[in-house]
């Protein structure tokens, strides 16, 4: 398949292979199907894993590919608007002998949870598992059995869960009649008070924002810009969010979670149909239990057949558990101080993630490490990684630097994403339902007993029924009697 982006930058582009880097010696490049191989990007604060994610997401967006980024400093959002070619600029093109290199803007739709600086993203309680809903409440194990209960009775009497108001709902109803489903589980009032107690200290949080209507369609991350082709850069704007890392790192779970359950298999694809990079990427696996850091690996050995990459963002490879660390094959690595003992142990950590370089002391590389240069290596064709290369990022053609809020706006007010998640939906709420449920449980109780006399009743209009006939008959009998005298 074509590109047709050439025009736009044609360093970036070699028998479709994607130019991210480049030394005195060679072109560091990327498969784009490679790219659902996934991969990693690492270095200490400063060194420039921003602009290795803008180069990426750039070069993606080129390329027709669709990128996901949670902007954590509130320095990616200005990748919608175009560089400026300064003097800084100018040196690094003309160090790395850049031909046709031109600043551009990037087609851009930014999404906030707090609906501030971007289109509002929400998801529905009863999409979420117990699992994820516990780890936000922080809750007990025999709280998340209380909790799973609840929501296994919501779905079996079709009780729609959108938010924390359907949720206490819910709870209230499930301990009041704790009797009709104790054949779920054992129900506890002391639990179900204690999730109540706790949904209430989110609440005034005003986290609790993030569950409702209309929740995200992933389908809507997947787009591309009509009159180019390029893949559209969705913005998560987490400035605010990653203050409460237990909300950032369960709704980045969630995300993965359910592109791994609604994406459709597809196999290896020329391109990804979607790649995302998650920065502070260690808050996912803060407090995760084995269960969970079990289900999680999964998702990432295995989403790759949905068409989706996943870039992690973090300080050091020691960041993250080892058994997701072996599912990333592409890997950027930016320099990281190593004074103390834990420090260097990092440094020998992300050395030892790197295929050998015969040429290169990988180790010592890392700590000499200039801001914009990194150790890099990619998956090759045969699903591989190359030896670890010493290079220079390439500069990104669009801003560096903070968004103009005017900009933003702008785009914010134009996208044809507005009216669809702007706009609070008011759908027909649990409490209704169990309102209605509890109206009718008494009338369907008395229309039981009704139909489930006792074993007495049953004996008595036996006795009356056949002490009826018996009278019937000796009435009819003397009757024909009188008739034939």
């Amino acid at each position: 398949m074509e590109y047709g982006w050439k025009n736009r930058g044609g360093f970036m582009y070699l028998n479709k292979e994607l130019v991210i880097a480049k030394n005195s010696e060679k072109t560091i490049k990327i498969l784009p199907n490679m790219l659902n191989r996934h991969g990693i990007i690492t270095g200490a604060t400063g060194t420039g894993k921003t602009i290795s994610v803008k180069v990426l997401a750039e070069t993606l967006s080129n390329a027709g590919i669709p990128v996901f980024i949670t902007d954590v400093k509130g320095d990616v959002a200005s990748i919608c608007e175009e560089g400026e070619m300064n003097e800084s600029i100018s040196k690094r093109v003309e160090k790395l002998d850049l031909e046709n290199f031109n600043v551009s803007s990037f087609p851009t739709r930014f999404f906030d949870v707090y609906g501030k600086t971007g289109h509002k993203v929400r998801a529905r309680i009863d999409s979420f598992k117990a699992s994820l809903l516990s780890r936000i409440l922080e809750l007990s194990d025999s709280q998340t059995g209380n909790l799973n209960i609840a929501l296994k009775v919501a779905e079996d009497e079709n009780l729609p869960v959108y938010n924390f108001v359907d949720l206490k709902d819910l709870l209230k109803y499930v301990m009041d009649n704790k009797d009709k489903y104790n054949s779920y589980g054992n129900i506890t009032t002391q639990s179900i008070q204690t999730i109540l107690r706790k949904l209430l200290e989110f609440e005034n949080t005003d986290a609790d924002i993030f569950f409702g209507e209309p929740e995200l369609n992933l389908s809507d991350l997947c787009t591309y810009e009509g009159s180019t082709g390029r893949g559209i850069i969705n913005i998560l704007d987490s400035t605010e969010l990653v203050k409460d890392y237990n909300l950032y790192s369960t709704l980045m779970l969630w995300l993965l979670n359910k592109i791994y359950d609604t994406f459709p298999e597809v196999g290896d694809l020329d391109k990804p149909k979607l790649v995302l990079f998650i920065d502070e990427a260690h808050l996912l696996f803060d407090d995760m239990n084995s269960s969970m850091l079990k289900k999680f690996t999964q998702i990432i050995k295995l989403i790759r057949s949905k068409g989706v990459g996943v870039f992690l963002i973090s300080q050091s490879p020691s960041d993250i558990p080892e058994d997701i660390l072996s599912q990333l094959g592409n890997r950027i690595q930016h320099n990281l101080k190593a004074y103390t003992p834990k420090e260097l142990k990092s440094v020998k950590v992300a050395a030892s993630s790197f295929r050998e370089n015969p040429n290169l002391d990988t180790e010592k590389s890392i700590i000499e490490l200039s801001t914009g240069e990194a150790l890099v290596a990619f998956i090759n064709e045969l699903g591989q990684p190359e030896i670890v290369e010493r290079a220079f990022i390439l500069p990104p053609q669009s801003k560096i630097g903070v968004v103009d809020e005017n900009v933003r706006r702008k785009i914010i007010n134009l996208s044809n994403l507005r009216i669809k998640y702007d706009i609070d939906v008011d759908s027909i709420s649990t409490h209704e339902l169990l309102s209605k449920l509890k109206k009718e449980e008494p009338k369907k109780e008395e229309k039981k007993k009704k139909n489930q006399k006792s074993k007495t009743e049953k004996l008595i209009d036996r006795t009356i029924n056949t002490a009826t006939s018996t009278i019937t008959r000796r009435v009819i009998n003397k009757l024909f009697k009188g008739l034939f005298k």
